[in-house]
Formats: C-alpha cells, sequence, structure tokens
C-alpha cells in the first residue's frame, strides 16, 4: 500500500509515467496471482499422485496379508513392494511399509528423473521455501479391523521440483519476461499519444490565439465606428437641443423642459457609450503599463457605480517586463472579472490583486457577493469562457471557489519565463 500510495502522488506533469506504472501493477498483481495458482496446482498434483500411491499399496498390502491367511504354510513374503513398484512407482517416487513399532522392514525408491534443462536456482528456491516437499503420505495398512502398520509415500524434493517447473514455471517464466516487455509497449504507445495529444493542444491554442486576437481586432473596430458615428450623432444631437433651448427661451418658453430632457438623455447615452467603447477599446497596456491600466479600470468602475460598489487594486511586483500579449490578456481576464463581479454578484465590495512571482504571475478577483454554487460558466455566459480561453492559451490555470455565506473568489496563475 506504501508503495501504492507513491505511485499516486507522482507529479501530475509526468501523466505518461503515471498511468505506466498503474497498467504495470495491475499486470504484476495479474502475474503474481497466475504463479501462485500454477505453483499451488502443480504441488496439488503431486500431492493427488502421491495419496493415490499411498492409498493403492496400502490396499495391496491388505490383500498381501489376507493371502497369507488364506495359504498358510505357503511361504509368502510380507511386506512384498516390489509387486506394487513395478506398476505404481514414477521417477524419484519411494514407498514403504512402517510397522506399529515404527521399523521400516522395506523400502523401493526409484531414480531420480533426469532432464536435459535443470531447474533455475531461484525457481527451485522459491518453490522449495512455499511447500514443505518432505512431508510424507501415509495409509493405514489394517487386517480383520486390526491395523498393522502404514503405507508410507514420499517423492524426492529434487523430482517435484523438476515437475513443478515442467508443469507451470516454464509459463511463469514467459509471463515474467512479457512484463517487462508490456512495460516497454505500454509506455512507448503513451509516449505517442502524449505527443499526438500536445500537437493537438498545441493546434488548438494557437487556433484559439489567433481567435481572441481577430476577437480584439473585431472590439476595436466597432468601438471605433462607434465612436465615429454614434458618439457624433449623439454630439449633434446635444448641440440641437442646445441650440433649440436657446432660441425657446425667446420664442418658446413652454418647451425648454422637453429640450433639457432631450440634452439629459443624449448625455447619458453619451456616458454609456463611453463605458461600452471602454470595454471595447481598453487603453494602450504597453504604452501604459499594466498596473495603471488595471487602476484607471479600477477608477473606471468606482466613477460609474458612484459608491454602489467599492472597487480596490493591490499590486506586488514589477510588472515593466512582462510581454505585451500577456499584459494585455491579464488585462482582459480583469475587466471581464470585474464585470462579473459587478454585474452577476451583486457585490458592495471588490478587491483586485496582481502578484508577481518568480515562476508565475497570480490575478485574485475576490467580492462580497451572493455564492455561486454552480459553475460560474453557466452563470456568466460566455465572458467566464473566454477568461478561461485566454488563460487556456497562456498555459496557466483558473480556478473558481464559492464562500459561505456569501462572496467568492477567482484565482488565476499564469508561468512567467525567469
Amino acid at each position: 500500500m506504501q508503495f501504492n500510495g507513491i505511485m499516486w502522488r507522482l507529479p501530475k506533469s509526468d501523466l505518461k509515467l503515471r498511468l505506466t506504472l498503474r497498467i504495470v501493477a495491475v499486470s504484476a498483481v495479474c502475474f503474481a496471482a497466475t504463479s501462485a495458482y500454477l505453483l499451488f496446482d502443480a504441488e496439488h498434483s503431486a500431492r493427488s499422485r502421491m495419496d493415490e500411491v499411498a492409498q493403492l499399496t496400502a490396499r495391496e498390502l491388505t490383500l498381501q496379508r489376507s493371502k497369507m491367511d488364506w495359504l498358510r504354510g505357503s511361504e509368502v513374503g510380507f511386506p512384498d513392494l516390489q509387486m506394487i513398484a513395478t506398476t505404481l512407482m514414477s521417477p524419484g517416487t519411494c514407498i514403504a511399509y512402517r510397522a506399529n513399532t515404527g521399523e521400516i522392514p522395506q523400502r523401493i525408491c526409484s531414480g531420480v528423473q533426469t532432464s536435459d534443462s535443470e531447474t533455475p536456482a531461484v525457481f527451485a528456491a522459491l518453490y522449495r521455501a512455499t511447500f514443505d516437499l518432505a512431508r510424507a503420505t501415509t495409509r493405514p495398512v489394517t487386517f480383520k479391523g486390526e491395523r498393522l502398520g502404514d503405507a508410507v509415500v514420499w517423492v524426492d524434493p529434487t523430482t517435484l521440483t523438476a515437475q513443478a517447473w515442467q508443469q507451470g514455471g516454464r509459463l511463469i517464466a514467459v509471463l515474467g519476461l512479457a512484463l517487462p516487455l508490456l512495460t516497454i509497449l505500454v509506455y512507448a504507445a503513451l509516449v505517442s499519444l502524449a505527443e499526438s495529444l500536445g500537437t493537438a493542444l498545441q493546434e488548438r491554442n494557437e487556433l484559439t490565439r489567433k481567435l481572441i486576437a481577430l476577437q480584439d481586432d473585431e472590439r476595436r473596430s466597432i468601438a471605433r465606428e462607434l465612436h465615429d458615428e454614434f458618439g457624433q450623432n449623439l454630439a449633434a444631437i446635444r448641440a440641437l437641443a442646445a441650440s433649440i433651448s436657446q432660441t425657446a427661451k425667446q420664442e418658446c418658453p413652454s418647451i425648454l423642459t422637453e429640450c433639457d430632457s432631450i440634452s439629459r438623455t443624449a448625455t447619458q447615452t453619451m456616458d454609456g457609450l463611453r463605458g461600452t467603447l471602454f470595454r471595447l477599446r481598453p487603453p494602450d497596456v504597453e504604452e501604459l503599463g499594466l498596473a495603471a491600466s488595471l487602476e484607471g479600470l479600477v477608477a473606471g468602475w468606482n466613477g460609474r457605480t458612484r459608491g454602489r460598489t467599492r472597487f480596490e487594486s493591490r499590486f506586488n511586483g514589477e510588472f515593466e517586463q512582462l510581454s505585451p500579449a500577456l499584459a494585455a490578456n491579464l488585462y482582459r481576464i480583469a475587466q471581464e472579472a470585474i464585470t462579473n463581479a459587478s454585474k452577476h454578484a451583486e457585490a458592495t465590495r471588490v478587491v483586485l490583486e496582481l502578484t508577481l512571482r518568480a515562476e508565475h504571475i497570480a490575478l485574485t478577483v475576490s467580492d462580497n457577493g451572493r455564492a455561486v454554487e454552480r459553475d460560474p460558466a453557466v452563470k456568466a455566459g460566455m465572458g467566464f469562457l473566454g477568461m478561461r480561453e485566454r488563460v487556456g492559451v497562456l498555459g496557466g490555470k483558473l480556478t473558481f471557489e464559492a464562500s459561505r455565506p456569501n462572496g467568492s473568489t477567482l484565482n488565476v496563475v499564469i508561468p512567467v519565463a525567469p
């Protein structure tokens, strides 16, 4: 269990090794179970054969004793194991008759079987350590209800070991050689699969990066058209309303209220347009710097909410050396996170924190609004999915944590080059 725990705690980055070790562990368990079954089956077969020989020997000795009783006066030897040995003996087998006194008047052993291939020392040591090969099998020899002695059968341990090797040991050796081969093949297959998957992920990230760049270009184009056309039209409406108001003061004072209403509506629409343009076309992060751009973002939200929600920002580290692409993406992620916290969480306090460390940069946006119990992507829609895609392209990790009774935290960690 300790090895298993260590294997399961290997670094997540080496997925190939972890999967290979799991497959090898399962294969090793199957190999051990198969080997144990073959060894026990071989030992059981040998014991069954010894039991059978002992039973037949005891029966034959009983018949010999009965024959002596029938043919009194005849010279009938007892025990006579020679007749039994010719039919029951196999290489390495010994049969004996043991009297009740413990004396063994007769014993016959056959020669040990020789083989072209010797049993491996490791297998022999394991087999002899696992089983009691010196144990003999006994069967009582009785006559007219009286026990005369025992028929004893045993097999030379070397012969038992050789028979076990012939029966199952060779298959165990083949399985033992197949296990490392299986490990190599599995690892090679996983390496090939990992390379294919890595290529697919690189292509996906590259496609996502291009889509994000295209999206940003489209946003800038829309912002430009809104500013050039819609913004000018609003400015013209405000100017016309002011002109009409000046004329109405002298000629038709009754329409001054409507003129003021038109001017206020145009002003409110212009303010909303500025906010939309700011979200569509953020400031030049490369020129202003990431920290200054985020401070401007927070200040803009404080101005638009007019105290209903308090936005704060905290910065730890120097961000001038960040690449323009990374800085721009971090700004977009922070922008979307603050928007979600303000619109969906109904928070009264939102805190943005950016921290640069040696190997990564961490962005945290926390609020005290309503806790989201499910995936925020379901609640926030495409905005959260957009953040997730941006973080994925940068090779980072995005997590969302809900607190109780209220509040939530968005954490983004992106690796940076030292």
